[in-house]
């Protein structure tokens, strides 16, 4: 349930992105490139933050004890302030670009609404979740022979992806002499559509994983914030017996998760930096192309090395510590 849900909360915020854009370039075609990046970061902070909560909400028990609530109030007016930001800064787009009046209010009334919806409907899948429970799995370590399986899906999916997407666009290309199916043009969606397929490959064998990790810490989010910040940033916290078990579980298993996010991040940038290409080879504004694409290009080159250093760091404190990492029900 949860893994369906995720997929489709994924492809709706998604969805809902790329119209919003769309959106913004029809209805105000003559604004500054300044002004567009606006209702870009705009659109992105209201879909992608009650997204963000929805997330939260869905996966962990926010209200079990009084840290977790506190840890959650912080991060609910953290959002809301980033979703308030996003709707002055639409606000300012429409009066700048200009656009018409509806536009703002628009997204505006639509951040309103998914922001209460997705508290509702995260704390709902929780409950499902709980009341339709599966016995915490036996811990054991994420092995090379599973993880070579979980990367041969996403290479299958890939491939599988981009040669129907060759066919399906060669289709439509002996059938059509418009400018946009050109073979180049079709190759780059065909490719573009693998990379996309592969990404959410990512995420969802990824589910299982985060469900391991959760049943490593006994479930509790107040532990797996306690023990990230031993394994994966070094700090001096003292834990104690049960908690070195669940941080020596942790570090078995996070280095997994931890590389299929880099493998995710990586295909959806560059799906998005072919597409840029794609839209500067056809005549459109390149301005905007260039930033965007050069922008992916800095996150990449650090987010990539952030969470490269996070694996061998876990890796190094698994490999120290697996005298700790019994089994659950021997903890």
């Amino acid at each position: 349930m949860k893994v369906f849900s995720l997929i489709l909360a994924v492809i709706v915020a998604s969805a809902l992105e790329i119209g919003g854009l769309l959106l913004v370039v029809l209805y105000a075609p003559s604004a500054a490139f300044g002004v567009t990046i606006l209702a870009v970061l705009a659109v992105t902070a209201l879909v992608y933050g009650p997204l963000m909560l929805g997330s939260m909400t869905a996966y962990w028990n926010m209200t079990k004890t009084v840290s977790d609530r506190a840890y959650f109030r912080r991060w609910l007016w953290i959002i809301v302030g980033i979703e308030a930001l996003g709707a002055i800064a639409m606000i300012i787009f429409a009066l700048l670009a200009p656009a018409p009046w509806w536009l703002p209010v628009t997204f505006i009334a639509a951040g309103l609404v998914l922001t209460p919806l997705s508290l509702v409907v995260g704390r709902a899948l929780y409950r499902h979740g709980e009341a339709h429970s599966r016995p915490a799995l036996v811990w054991s370590p994420v092995t090379r022979s599973e993880m070579l399986r979980r990367v041969a899906v996403v290479a299958i999916t890939f491939v599988t992806v981009l040669v129907l997407g060759l066919v399906v666009f060669g289709l439509i290309e002996s059938g059509s002499g418009h400018a946009l199916t050109r073979p180049g043009t079709l190759i780059s969606f065909a490719l573009q559509f693998a990379l996309l397929a592969a990404a959410f490959a990512c995420i969802v064998i990824t589910v299982p994983l985060n469900r391991r990790l959760r049943d490593a810490v006994g479930g509790e989010l107040g532990t797996i914030r306690k023990v990230s910040k031993v394994v994966l940033r070094k700090r001096p916290v003292h834990l104690d017996e049960d908690e070195q078990a669940a941080a020596a579980r942790y570090a078995a298993i996070i280095p997994a998760t931890l590389a299929f996010t880099i493998g995710y991040v990586t295909l959806l940038y560059v799906a998005l930096g072919i597409q840029q290409i794609r839209l500067m080879t056809q005549g459109f504004d390149a301005t905007y192309s260039v930033v965007y694409t050069g922008a992916l290009v800095v996150v990449l080159l650090v987010a990539v090395p952030f969470f490269t250093l996070r694996v061998r760091r876990a890796r190094r404190y698994a490999r120290d510590h697996m005298e700790f990492a019994v089994p659950n029900d021997e903890s």
